[in-house]
């Protein structure tokens, strides 16, 4: 300082040098001073000269008296140059911040050993705590899928002692974890030795996110390129020069042998079909302003063959709108094209299928309920293609609901079948067969089944139903009687079973024909189903026989007197063809439980009623009854005795003589079947005649008749015994063999028997039970052979008279029901004078059976029959017996009304 800038100080306060703020810090110094205690600051003022200066000021009190020191020493030092330095280092660390906060970098320090002291912005990046971070707490932040890996390299970078990078994940103060970039540098001494690491971590997410996009999206690309098989190429228009990105399967061919592919040799090889429209599409597109270019055709592939492709490029033009470069992608569709005309085959193929089938393809969105149907919808179904709930509206009402469930419950595949009613009114039969995609869509097929319905229902008709009537048939009659049965069974209730048998249908068929027959059927099916309820069943079982089962609340009474109407209303006249019939039937009735709960035995009970009220005189109702199980076991049982004794040749003619009213002598026998039973005796039909019922036991009795009578009649000849003719009756049953008539010639011929001495008698069940279109040819053949043919019983079936025409009947036999009472019924003798006068007139001989006293003979006699048979006269014998029987008749006492003296 110079002597005058002292002088200039001099007798000035000290005080006086500071101002504001350092005149302040200078009091307050001072004040501690002569309180005796040091003090210092730092303070700006001006020197003498003007300029100003930063100073560094020492006050220290120096001893003195009791009330504090007397004096004061202050040092000042100038640290101008100090303050400067300071200010620009200042200036510098925040510029430094600001540069750190602009660039959202953190700056940290970690001492050699790589424990953290310091990183400047970390906690207000990450939410971590200062004292959570230190060390290596701020590890804990790290993403934990990277904490291993950073780590590793932390230490690797420590050990090599270089700088070093990574980029890893921290979570931010948002709770979520952005990418960051970390940078160390060590900081060495002059032995080279770490003094401690330094270095940043720079927040990169968003740039980390884009470059990973743009990888992701180069990944997606690549793959993508790789994944597809075009060929992608890049056409420079200047040389021609085609470069090959990338070419796969046929298109690489096209390309391996060209040393320098250019687009002129592609064009080359180009179909010739498809060249100029090519070349000049493509000429088109370099030339104009369009910066796409696409063109399908032919290319000759490397094998010689052409492909179909699909060209197309991008143009790249210059600023002045001139073609530079076009680069494209070639693909080869010819397996596509290929297969697209096989699909476009296989689906009109599908949609023929569709149409000859009737069959209807479409998809339902449940959500919206939208249905989708293939254009056959409306041939199928009368409905447009594309419809809502249209078409369950015209389901069928019964089964609308369950097809509504179907279609919303189905499971992966279903099938439903369902009615119908298409918007023109046709009822069709309808399958659809559902597959669910998924919760909302399901996708079926239906198709038109009616025509298979229809034929099914025809085969069930065919199977369960009589074609005649329409009625169910044995087999359905049974399940709905089984059912009814078993229904009955277990509520405690009743089930009625009538078996109803049409009288004389037969008579019908063969008068009339066949149709009239049938008519009669159809007219009878109808009467009966009258009044029926649905729950009862009315079953045709054959052909002139009818089943009926009525159910509770109807008892067996109940069921009886429906039975007695049934009768009365079939015995009304009956109108077919302008012609006027009356139609009879028989009823057997029989209830469960009254009699029996099991079909087979309930059906045997109607069966044996029935049997009774044939027997009975038919055109009634007859309630079966346990008596008539014992009868019909009893038939049973007779019916195998009779087979053992055919077997035991127990069964034999015996014969009974047929007298002449005229001349008193026997002009023949009837060879009358007997039983010489080995305990019982001999036994007549009126123990065993219930065994002609069955056709096998009729049929073998008369072969033994038959057989035993020609052995006699050879006997009888061998010893010159003039017997007339000898008669056999001969069994409806025995009409079904297939050459009756052949084999009693046969019979005969065998034992040397003429026919002339044989007589056939037959009865009017055989012109009307089964076989019966075989008698006529057989009686005809018989007669022709010499044969007599006589009809039995003349007078107690329904068409006699037309028998006596159609047949060659020479002989008549009367009833013995007409004889039995003829001296005491006029109507009797009235209808026996009728026969034989009708007998008369059609040149046929009379006989009159069972006649037992002398008043009928003298009767019959008297109406001019011509011959008599009878316990009056004899009763049957042993065939051994006739020769005498012959040889000691006495014609005279047998003569005309003469009473004889004594019968043989």
């Amino acid at each position: 300082m110079e002597i005058d800038d002292i002088q200039t100080l001099l007798g000035r306060s000290w005080l006086a040098f500071w101002h504001g703020v350092d005149h302040e810090t200078a009091q307050a110094a001072l004040a501690n001073a002569r309180a005796g205690h040091s003090a210092s600051f730092r303070g700006f003022c001006p020197t003498p000269s003007g300029q100003p200066k930063w100073w560094a000021v020492n006050l220290s009190p120096l001893a003195g008296g009791q009330h504090g020191p007397e004096r004061i020493l202050a040092v000042s030092r100038d640290i101008t140059e100090q303050v400067a330095l300071d200010a620009d280092l200042q200036t510098t660390v925040r510029r430094y911040q600001a540069l750190i906060e602009a660039t959202g970098t953190m700056v940290w320090r970690a001492d050699a050993a790589g424990s953290i002291i310091e990183i400047r912005g970390w906690a207000s990046y990450t939410g971590q705590a200062t004292d959570t971070y230190l060390g290596d707490g701020w590890l804990k932040v790290v993403h934990p899928e990277d904490r291993e890996t950073i780590t590793a390299i932390w230490q690797a970078t420590m050990a090599t002692g270089q700088a070093g990078s990574a980029t890893y994940r921290v979570r931010h103060a948002q709770d979520r974890y952005r990418w960051v970039l970390g940078r160390t540098v060590p900081l060495k001494d002059e032995m080279g030795r770490v003094l401690e690491w330094v270095g940043t971590i720079t927040d990169i997410h968003e740039r980390h996110e884009a470059a990973e996009t743009i990888r992701i999206q180069e990944e997606r690309y690549r793959l993508a390129v790789r994944a597809t098989q075009d060929g992608i190429w890049d056409w420079d228009v200047a040389s021609d020069d085609v470069a090959w990105i990338k070419a796969t399967g046929e298109v690489r061919t096209y390309t391996d042998d060209e040393s320098k592919p250019s687009w002129s040799r592609w064009a080359a090889r180009i179909h010739p079909e498809d060249r100029a429209r090519v070349t000049a599409s493509f000429a088109a597109s370099v030339d104009g302003t369009d910066d796409r270019w696409q063109a399908e055709y032919r290319y000759r592939s490397g094998a010689g063959g052409y492909k179909e492709v699909i060209d197309q490029a991008l143009v790249v033009r210059d600023t002045r709108g001139r073609a530079v470069r076009m680069v494209g992608a070639v693909r080869d569709v010819t397996e596509q094209r290929r297969a697209i005309a096989a699909l476009r085959t296989s689906e009109e193929r599908l949609r023929l299928a569709l149409r000859a089938g009737r069959m209807v393809a479409w998809e339902r969105n449940l959500k919206t309920g939208r249905v989708t149907q293939t254009e056959n919808a409306p041939h199928v179904l009368g409905l447009a293609a594309e419809m809502r709930s249209e078409f369950l509206d015209l389901v069928h009402p019964d089964d609308r609901a369950q097809m509504a469930d179907f279609i919303r419950t189905c499971g992966a595949s279903e099938e439903r079948e369902f009615r119908y009613v298409s918007p023109a009114g046709r009822m069709q039969w309808l399958c659809s067969s559902v597959e669910r995609v998924d919760a909302d869509r399901i996708v079926g097929i239906t198709f038109d089944i009616t025509d298979r319905k229809l034929a099914q229902e025809k085969l069930w008709q065919t199977a369960n139903l009589d074609a005649l009537t329409g009625l169910p048939n044995r087999q359905l009659f049974r399940g709905r009687a089984e059912a009814a049965l078993a229904a009955a069974e277990r509520d405690g209730t009743c089930v009625s079973l009538l078996l109803i048998d049409l009288d004389y249908l037969r008579d019908v068929n063969d008068t009339l024909g066949h149709d009239v027959g049938d008519a009669v059927i159809c007219e009878v099916a109808d009467r009966l189903r009258e009044g029926l309820r649905p729950c009862d069943t009315l079953a045709r079982l054959t052909g002139d026989e009818f089943a009926l089962t009525l159910v509770d609340p109807l008892r067996l009474p109940n069921a009886v007197q429906h039975a007695e109407a049934l009768i009365e209303r079939l015995r009304q006249p009956l109108q077919i063809r302008d012609q006027t019939l009356t139609c009879k039937a028989s009823i057997g009735v029989a209830a469960c439980p009254d009699h029996h709960t099991d079909l087979r035995e309930l059906l045997k009970d109607a069966d044996i009623a029935l049997s009774q009220a044939k027997a009975r005189g038919r055109d009634r109702v007859v309630v079966f009854s346990a008596a008539m199980r014992v009868d019909a076991l009893r038939r049973l049982r007779i019916a195998a005795e009779m087979r053992a004794a055919l077997a035991a040749g127990q069964i034999v003619p015996y014969y009974q003589p047929k007298v002449c009213f005229t001349t008193g002598r026997i002009v023949g026998f009837e060879a009358l079947a007997r039983w010489r039973h080995p305990e019982r005796g001999l036994l007549t039909p009126g123990y065993f005649g219930s065994a002609f019922e069955d056709p096998e036991l009729s049929t073998a009795i008369g072969d033994r008749i038959l057989e035993t009578a020609a052995a006699d009649m050879r006997v009888w000849n061998a010893r010159g015994i003039d017997f007339g003719r000898v008669a056999v009756n001969f069994a409806a049953a025995e009409f079904r063999k297939p050459d009756l008539a052949g084999m009693i010639l046969d019979v005969l011929s065998r034992f040397g028997v003429p026919a002339t001495q044989f007589e056939v008698e037959v009865t009017e069940t055989v012109f009307l039970g089964a076989g019966a279109e075989t008698v006529p040819a057989t009686l005809a053949r018989l007669h022709a052979s010499g044969m007599s043919i006589a009809l039995d019983d003349f007078g107690t079936g329904f068409a006699s008279l037309t028998h006596l025409k159609q047949f060659p009947v020479d002989h008549i036999k009367v009833d013995q029901s007409f004889v039995r009472d003829l001296d005491r019924d006029p109507d009797n003798a009235a209808i026996v004078a009728a026969v034989i006068g009708l007998g008369q007139n059609l040149g046929m001989k009379v006989t009159a059976e069972g006649v037992e006293t002398v008043e009928q003979a003298q009767h019959l006699a008297a109406m001019g029959c011509d011959d008599a048979q009878g316990y009056l006269y004899a009763k049957p014998i042993a065939g051994a017996r006739v020769p005498w029987l012959l040889k000691t008749w006495d014609p005279d006492a047998f003569v005309g009304r003469k009473v004889p003296a004594r019968s043989a």
